[in-house]
């Protein structure tokens, strides 16, 4: 009796938490890869849907520190997988009843809200079922099966948006909702168990403060590109707006599966301080293919580059947050910190490049861009000497 009273901590087990991310990731390649072809089509300029992707960005960030303080005080993490689908659900139905600005802006915010939810819940949800000697192959399978789970929820989207539109993409929607919910459903209530550890003797936040700097620097140039390149593509290429919108994601997404699983080596050799430097100098090699190469040949390089830099900072990152994670227990709230420089970041990018992309052209854009991928790499350099290598067993070290 006293056992049942008390009954031990549920442990998530791996292939459900696999299966989550893998319908999480489908839920959520609904309509946002569409809407800058969507407002696109609704005659908005460049500069017009940076300004309302901006907007978005804005109200991601306000809810960042907030959500990501729930998800770590809160018990039954994955619930919030619900709450976030249901907002991915109800945006474009919102988006294409209404065509009035206030309705645009309400439905991007829905959005952004959504996506604010999904990724603290999603990495304290992994953090709670990998062992600690295991934590980085945890987050790097989850994300390759994300990244799996957004290839096919492009291809499907793209194909059902090619031949039905885009208001068919919401019964798309409503049953990758469906499958998250029965999922989610039949996962147990964990408990926050932590494995019995302390916090390093040296103040990790310094060091994380650096990085999300780092990243949001590299963000400002990183953010628009795909955009702009997908926008450039929509008058050069002969093919329906969703088809094209999810192949040039899809490239993307196909290089984030390989470079999840081949990051991991990479990240055990070199540490996480190689890993991202190396992720910040790909992006000015990015904008100079975009810019010097036309559209329809560099399109292939540079997305697959994408993939592999965003992999490689995925995994990473969460490496670093989830191993002080196991200690604290505020997995959810750091990682909301660096979310949040982040998305300052992903704030800035669509104004400037919408802008100089409007004012002048998108190869003149793209050289501006490279230029904050530079500054990202120098800052990061200049900081290595304070910045700590987050080991995955656990030990913390300098860089």
């Amino acid at each position: 009796m006293l056992a049942a009273a008390n009954p031990a901590p549920v442990r998530y087990r791996p292939r459900r938490v696999d299966h989550i991310n893998l319908a999480t990731a489908l839920l959520r390649t609904g309509l946002m890869p569409f809407l800058a072809l969507l407002l696109h089509e609704r005659g908005l300029g460049t500069a017009a849907i940076g300004s309302v992707m901006a907007f978005g960005s804005v109200v991601g960030l306000v809810a960042t520190i907030p959500v990501g303080m729930l998800v770590d005080h809160l018990r039954g993490r994955a619930r919030w997988l619900i709450g976030a689908g249901l907002l991915t659900l109800a945006a474009p139905l919102l988006l294409l009843q209404a065509h009035g600005m206030a309705a645009l802006l309400c439905a991007v915010a829905m959005m952004s809200l959504s996506e604010t939810m999904i990724a603290p819940a999603l990495l304290v949800v992994n953090l709670h079922d990998a062992p600690p000697g295991a934590l980085l192959e945890q987050i790097g399978r989850n994300q390759a099966f994300g990244h799996l789970g957004r290839v096919a929820g492009l291809t499907l989207s793209g194909t059902i948006g090619d031949h039905f539109g885009f208001a068919a993409l919401i019964e798309f929607e409503a049953i990758n909702m469906i499958v998250l919910m029965l999922l989610i459903w039949r996962l147990p209530l964990a408990a926050c168990a932590h494995e019995a550890a302390i916090e390093p003797p040296c103040n990790p936040g310094i060091s994380l403060l650096l990085l999300g700097v780092a990243l949001g620097l590299f963000q400002i140039g990183n953010a628009v590109l795909p955009v702009l390149l997908g926008l450039s593509l929509v008058d050069t290429v002969r093919i329906s707006a969703p088809l094209l919108a999810s192949g040039t994601t899809i490239i993307a997404q196909i290089a984030m599966i390989i470079g999840s699983l081949l990051v991991i080596p990479a990240l055990r050799r070199w540490g996480s301080w190689w890993v991202l430097a190396a992720s910040f100098a790909i992006l000015p090699l990015r904008c100079a293919l975009a810019a010097l190469l036309p559209v329809s040949v560099a399109l292939l390089p540079v997305e697959l580059l994408h993939g592999l830099g965003e992999a490689a900072q995925m995994v990473a990152i969460g490496g670093a947050i989830g191993d002080l994670g196991r200690a604290s227990g505020r997995a959810g709230t750091r990682f909301s910190c660096i979310m949040l420089l982040q998305g300052l970041g992903k704030v800035v990018s669509p104004l400037i490049g919408g802008y100089v992309a409007e004012c002048w052209s998108n190869a003149a854009a793209y050289v501006f861009l490279s230029a904050f991928g530079l500054l990202a790499l120098a800052f990061w350099m200049l900081c290595r000497p304070r910045v700590i290598d987050f080991a995955a067993n656990g030990r913390f070290r300098l860089a």
